[in-house]
Order: structure tokens, then sequence, then C-alpha cells
């Protein structure tokens, strides 16, 4: 039986984990689509950490609140990315591998990140 749970609650940043793993290697980010916030993907979260093995799954909302429905900013989404991050080491994970994307607007911010900023895409 998969047991997976929030384990962090953020304004920028939601983390699922199967708390049947210890060991923690693989972190994946999903910025929210536009409009909606990273409670919304709850059960693409529990598919996810169900099926990939000692991974983190890190919905990301880059322009977080109330209204604000810009999620494609490249600089925000590494902002955040970067809060989400510096959690995951301080809480001892030693994250290997990180796969990051988004959904709709974020989607295009991940990728403009990626393309724009040697430091976050390395």
């Amino acid at each position: 039986l998969i047991n997976c749970a929030i384990i962090k609650k953020d304004d920028n940043f939601l983390v699922f984990a199967n708390n049947n793993e210890t060991d923690k290697t693989i972190g994946i980010v999903i910025g929210v689509g536009t409009a909606v916030s990273t409670t919304d993907y709850t059960s693409l979260s529990n598919t996810v950490v169900s099926q990939v093995t000692n991974s983190l799954f890190i919905m990301l909302d880059d322009n977080p609140g109330f209204g604000n429905i810009n999620k494609s900013d490249p600089v925000l989404y590494v902002k955040a990315f970067n809060k989400a991050k510096d959690w995951t080491i301080s809480n001892g994970y030693s994250i290997q591998k990180w796969f990051v994307g988004g959904h709709s607007g974020s989607g295009q911010g991940a990728a403009d990140a990626l393309t724009s900023n040697s430091t976050f895409a390395s």
C-alpha cells in the first residue's frame, strides 16, 4: 500500500512524497497552470510519487495569490524553484536529479528559465 502525503506546504510550493520510502533522490517540479493553485494537483501528485521510486513531487506556484494569473515569468519560476530546492537541502534530502516543467503559463516560464538561465539549466 502506497502512503502518499503532503510533507510541506508553502505559499510557493507543495511537496508530496511516498512515506514508505526513505531515500529521496529524484525531484520532480511542475509549475501550476494559469488561475489554479498547488492544491489543485493532488491526484497527479499522488500518482507520481506512487509510481516514481524515491521521488519528491513539488507543485510550484511562482506567483501565488488570488488574481495572480501570470505564471509565465522565468525569473519568478527560478526564484520559486530555488526556494523549494533550498527547503529540500535544509531538510536533509539529497536530490541527485531534477525534472522541471509546468502546466500552461508556468510551462512557458519553466521553458524560458531553462533556455535563458545557464545556472538553472545545469
